[in-house]
């Protein structure tokens, strides 16, 4: 969804946000998807009126309809991705309108990465491996909003919480540890490596083994990305730590660990940032030897 939005309303009554002319053609399974989060100072929590909705304006038949909310302010501060069919308006022009209702002191709603796509698009990055490599992070899903075990193209993402904010009149207490599980399956007792860096569909490609969705500019010499980090190994076990990286008996290793909590000064950001992209490296006990999995981009 590129330009040319329109800003209507004023504060304290209704303002919305509505899309230009969009043509829902030449799509098999149009979707809408967002992300939101609501902000309020503690002090507003008993003086907050507003509700948020989304409608589709169709221009082709002049029908208007609500396909979300109204759902009130104080839902979370976390950063939630929101996904809406649009199967119902395929073949007509319609608008998108973004629209808040009533009054409220110190309270706010942000959205961000708002985006029409057709789910049967195939994404670039690299596909789990079934009984070859796949990495999940706490259902992490594609921007199809498939999850790791649809086998569908990544890359893959998962949510985290927002950040806790520091600035005067954000003095808001922090979220709630979130739960992260890295699970891998791949052939059992088997070595793992697990690698970060930043996303980079398409970055590098190894024949037999996989692609690389992850790091800097590729090594003219070796063909392996640069500026990757290697978090733990099986394959060469230097600590207890590394020990860990083998799947067991029927193939599958999970970890578990928390979200890290970011502080930072300043008004909260309007997109959730990429903390870092994880890619794990298989063990395979015949040639080429490795597989790759999946890539899941951790967002906070």
């Amino acid at each position: 969804v590129g330009g040319g939005w329109a800003v209507g309303g004023g504060s304290g009554t209704t303002l919305t946000i509505e899309s230009p002319c969009i043509e829902l053609e030449g799509m098999t399974k149009p979707v809408l998807t967002f992300y939101t989060q609501f902000t309020k100072q503690p002090s507003s929590f008993a003086n907050t009126n507003f509700t948020f909705q989304v409608q589709i304006d169709s221009i082709t038949t002049g029908q208007t309809t609500t396909i979300y909310g109204p759902v009130p302010f104080g839902g979370p501060r976390e950063w939630q991705q929101q996904r809406i069919d649009l199967t119902p308006w395929l073949g007509q022009a319609i608008a998108v309108v973004f629209q808040t209702l009533g009054s409220s002191n110190l309270a706010a709603i942000n959205l961000d990465d708002v985006s029409i796509i057709d789910e049967t698009t195939p994404l670039p990055g690299q596909p789990p491996q079934p009984l070859l490599a796949t990495l999940d992070i706490t259902d992490a899903t594609n921007a199809n909003m498939q999850e790791v075990s649809s086998g569908a193209n990544g890359p893959y993402h998962k949510l985290g919480y927002h950040p806790q904010i520091s600035s005067p009149g954000y003095n808001l207490p922090p979220p709630p540890p979130t739960l992260l599980s890295f699970d891998f399956e791949g052939l059992p007792l088997q070595p793992v490596a697990l690698l970060s860096g930043d996303l980079n569909p398409v970055n590098a490609t190894f024949p037999n083994i996989g692609q690389m969705d992850i790091g800097g500019p590729v090594d003219p010499l070796s063909g392996v990305p640069t500026l990757l980090t290697l978090h733990a190994s099986g394959f060469a076990p230097l600590t207890s730590f590394d020990l860990l990286f083998f799947t067991d008996a029927t193939g599958k290793l999970s970890l578990q660990t928390t979200m890290p909590l970011f502080t930072f000064p300043g008004p909260p950001p309007t997109s959730p940032p990429s903390l870092m992209t994880f890619q794990a490296i298989m063990g395979l006990p015949m040639a080429p030897w490795v597989a790759l999995s999946n890539a899941v981009e951790l967002l906070y």
